[in-house]
């Protein structure tokens, strides 16, 4: 990607997470459940290109488990989409 400009969104619930040093790119880290830093962090960075690549597996079978993914992978996806 030479000569381009390049911004990083994470999009993560793990505190835990770390992201490489380059100076080219600019690195974010935001929760995909907070639509406000969400809706923020893309503003700011006004991409071009999107490449949504944030998800979760239900744990197990249960309605929880299974609600839970459906909130941060759909939910989070269309309201973020909507800000």
């Amino acid at each position: 990607m030479t000569g381009e400009k390049v911004a990083i969104l994470a999009v993560t619930r793990s505190r835990g997470s770390q992201t490489p040093d380059n100076a080219d790119i600019t690195y974010s880290t935001a929760d995909i459940l907070d639509y406000t830093t969400l809706h923020h962090e893309i503003r700011r960075s006004q991409p071009e290109i999107v490449f949504h690549l944030a998800g979760v597996r239900p744990r197990g079978r249960s309605w929880g488990a299974i609600q839970q993914a459906y909130q941060t992978n759909l939910m989070g996806t269309m309201k973020g989409k909507k800000r």
